[in-house]
């Protein structure tokens, strides 16, 4: 089988696969979906709680840099994860925290623009 035939079985099958779930699936995963954003948010609350608004200061200096880095080590991590237990930190834990990273990032940027937008609508003042 060539890269061209492999590649349209494979949409067939995405295809199909998407079709499928029934209303109960798609109900179902999205109850979890939501209890993990509640969880992503009380985690993100309690470390700021303990540590602050710490990647504030990073995103300042480096921008979306000091995201990039962040999420690199995670996926390092992550794919060190799916062949062999951790010690420290499970699986479910590390996608956890690239999940988070990246909401902490669309956070700064959003905060950023809300930010300008108000300094220039203050200097039309």
């Amino acid at each position: 089988m060539d890269v061209k035939e492999f590649e349209k079985k494979a949409e067939l099958k995405v295809s199909e696969e998407c079709c499928c779930a029934t209303p109960v699936e798609i109900s179902r995963k999205i109850k979890i979906h939501g209890e993990l954003c509640n969880k992503l948010k009380k985690l993100y609350e309690t470390k700021n709680a303990d540590y602050g608004d710490s990647m504030h200061p990073l995103f300042e200096e480096y921008g979306l840099t000091a995201f990039n880095v962040l999420f690199d080590i995670k996926l390092n991590r992550i794919k060190s994860l799916q062949f062999k237990k951790g010690n420290y930190e499970s699986l479910e834990d590390s996608l956890l925290d690239l999940a988070n990273y990246a909401l902490i990032a669309v956070t700064e940027l959003t905060d950023k623009k809300n930010e300008e937008e108000t300094k220039k609508k203050m200097s039309r003042y």
